[in-house]
């Protein structure tokens, strides 16, 4: 059995690079944890577990702890990756957070080899899919919570209106 962990915002792509369509199917479980990270097993051999990290990576995967047998590359600690996210916050507050989000996009495209012109679109897709949903979630997460008051005034007009 091996195992690695993903990083929340890597997530989706690992699920769509491990359930692609068009590939042979990759069977493995997963589930998250509470400090951010997708914990991915497969009950597989060494050297397709190798392969399965490798494609993970070239499909822009962070991948972290690759159990014992790939602990020999140095994978980057848990903790230095918790420091690192601290270090590089992905707010997306300004339109300059997102065109600084986008010139990295750019970057790994220009850099990144693809099987196909099919899977160059659809990783395209996907990383702009990310980022509009990372900037919609960071939006949400500066949006005030108005439930409480909206039920203390729904309270107050039911009082009202018993009055």
């Amino acid at each position: 059995m091996f195992t690695i962990a993903v990083p929340e915002k890597d997530q989706r792509r690992a699920h769509s690079v491990l359930k692609h369509d068009r590939s042979d199917f990759i069977e493995f479980d997963s589930y998250q944890q509470d400090d951010g990270f997708f914990i991915f097993s497969f009950d597989i051999d060494y050297d397709d577990f190798k392969d399965i990290v490798i494609t993970l990576k070239n499909n822009g995967v962070t991948t972290i702890g690759a159990d014992e047998q790939l602990s020999e590359r140095k994978i980057m600690k848990l903790t230095d990756l918790l420091r690192e996210n601290e270090e590089l916050p992905n707010r997306m507050e300004s339109a300059d957070d997102i065109i600084t989000k986008l010139e990295e996009i750019l970057k790994v495209w220009e850099t990144k080899e693809y099987q196909s012109d099919q899977s160059r679109y659809e990783n395209y897709y996907i990383d702009i899919e990310e980022l509009v949903e990372d900037y919609k979630e960071n939006q949400s997460i500066d949006t005030p919570d108005t439930t409480l008051q909206e039920q203390k005034l729904r309270k107050l007009i039911r009082k009202i209106i018993k009055e």
